[in-house]
């Protein structure tokens, strides 16, 4: 192996891939078809963010050397890195299949596995690694992270307490046995394990990912969505899709059940309200707590600066919905509460398109939320003119109300006169002549001008424009919550198949 190769090698060991993609771009130079170089260089480019490069020289070690388990290895973790897991997937057990004895293809595949949720399969291929080397670190850092998602933290503990007594400086192992103790509600000992791999590795994600979640979970509101979060990472994505689901179906019932007004009608839908705002805490509790993290100096400092924009832009939005809805409230204009409601409701398909990677599946979630927008004010103006039609329709109610009133009280009068015979009051007979022929001369005025009719198509159109824009506040909803999901992962799979 040359000297080049030899120092770029040791670059990567130490994170400065761009001084390794330059050295080895050299060494490339003079013999293109060095597969070993090329695997290195893929790797260099991957770590620089540069997927599509670093794709292209993998797949060049794949053909330069077609019979190398090393060079499928590489090219599994690249496509691993693009989130293109079955290729990932495949690869890895292609290097499998060229050296049965390689305990670096049986990592490579736990890893790919672990990502796919497949925990009981990646533990058996990371265990299948260790048997052939057990001193492989990179299987026992993926075998003590299916531990931990399998709920077996002891185990992972132990597991990665060997690997720290072989190698003291391993960061990988540091930062898992930080979230093993985010699992245990250890947070200080989560901190001073994520903490560490950052010294050993300043240019690991996966332990400033941990630092930033600590820094969270000292505000106590924090902790118990910090915990639903670990639960729903470690649960298949189809699962993840059905809780979402099984809510909905959860709230049509007690919706529909609300009718006989029971108590167990009434109580489902306290739990059912009660659920959605936890789960909508959850969708904001995060750019909330970096919005607060940013005010701290270390906080500052763990938070990426897209982290600090993107958490100032989702707050800002939501505080200035919130803040039109209560002022649309406090001086009655429907308008600008309305208003408030879908600028709230938009924050959520902003927050998803803010984090999203893929700047092409970023483009396009952006264009999703400006449809949504002009959808919100559509939206909006319809519930505008509902209520200027309600507002119209007011003078005609309350004519209509005080005629049937006037009728039953002139009834109830009448019937008093009857029971008191001759005994009734001249007086009082006058005066319910005198009212009864008002009461007629308005009655018909009301009817000659058709006024009467008019209620009615009016209260009809009323009754209709209600339903419709309720199924329009519905369908909203829908799209900001649940459609917005599906939309992000099609256009982030879109993206990375390119």
């Amino acid at each position: 192996m040359s000297n080049d190769l030899i120092r770029a090698q040791q670059l990567l060991e130490l994170g400065r891939q761009e001084e390794a993609a330059r050295l080895l771009g050299r060494h490339l130079a003079e013999d293109p078809g060095d597969w070993f170089a090329l695997c290195l260089m893929a790797l260099a480019t991957s770590g620089d963010d540069r997927p599509q490069e670093a794709t292209e020289f993998a797949r060049r070690a794949v053909v330069a050397a077609p019979n190398e388990a090393y060079a499928r290895v590489v090219e599994s973790d690249v496509l691993h890195s693009r989130g293109w897991l079955d290729e990932a997937e495949s690869a890895a057990r292609e290097a499998i299949r060229l050296d049965a004895n390689y305990s670096s293809g049986f990592a490579c595949l736990a890893e790919v596995l672990a990502s796919r949720k497949k925990w009981r399969e990646a533990l058996d291929a990371a265990d299948e690694g260790l048997r052939l080397d057990p001193e492989d670190d990179a299987c026992a850092n993926a075998r003590a992270i299916c531990l931990t998602k399998l709920g077996r933290r002891a185990e992972a503990v132990a597991t990665l307490e060997g690997t720290l007594t072989r190698d003291p400086g391993d960061a990988s192992a540091h930062a898992n046995l930080g979230w093993t103790a985010l699992h245990d509600r250890d947070y200080s000992k989560a901190e001073r394990h994520f903490r560490e791999a950052l010294r050993l590795n300043p240019t690991s994600e996966w332990a400033r990912e941990g630092v930033v979640e600590c820094l969270r979970a000292r505000n106590w509101l924090y902790r118990p969505v910090l915990q639903f979060f670990l639960w729903v990472r470690g649960l298949d994505t189809r699962l993840q899709v059905g809780i979402v689901f099984g809510g909905w179906l959860l709230y049509r019932f007690a919706q529909g059940r609300t009718e006989g007004d029971s108590l167990f009608a009434w109580s489902m839908v306290a739990v059912v309200g009660a659920y959605f705002a936890f789960v909508i805490a959850t969708w904001f509790a995060e750019p909330l707590m970096d919005s607060l993290l940013t005010l701290d100096s270390f906080g500052r400092i763990a938070l990426t600066r897209a982290e600090r924009r993107d958490a100032w832009i989702v707050v800002g939005l939501l505080l200035l919905g919130v803040a039109m809805l209560c002022a649309g409230i406090g001086v009655q204009s429907p308008a600008i509460a309305y208003s408030g409601v879908s600028i709230a409701l938009l924050t959520l398909p902003l927050k998803i398109a803010l984090d999203i990677g893929e700047p092409s599946a970023r483009r396009g979630m952006f264009a999703y939320f400006g449809a949504l927008a002009l959808f919100a004010g559509y939206v909006t103006y319809v519930e505008q003119d509902g209520r200027r039609i309600a507002g119209e329709l007011l003078p005609f109610a309350e004519e209509g109300t005080a005629i049937c009133d006037t009728r039953d009280e002139l009834e109830a009068r009448r019937q008093a006169l009857l029971a008191s015979g001759w005994d009734a009051d001249f007086g009082e007979v006058q005066a319910f002549k005198r009212d009864l022929a008002e009461f007629e001369r308005r009655n018909s005025l009301f009817e000659e001008r058709g006024e009467e009719l008019e209620l009615v198509r009016r209260v009809d159109d009323y009754t209709r424009g209600t339903s419709r824009r309720r199924s329009l506040w519905t369908i909203f909803g829908v799209l900001c919550f649940i459609v917005s999901q599906f939309v992000a992962v099609a256009l982030v799979k879109r993206a990375r198949r390119r």
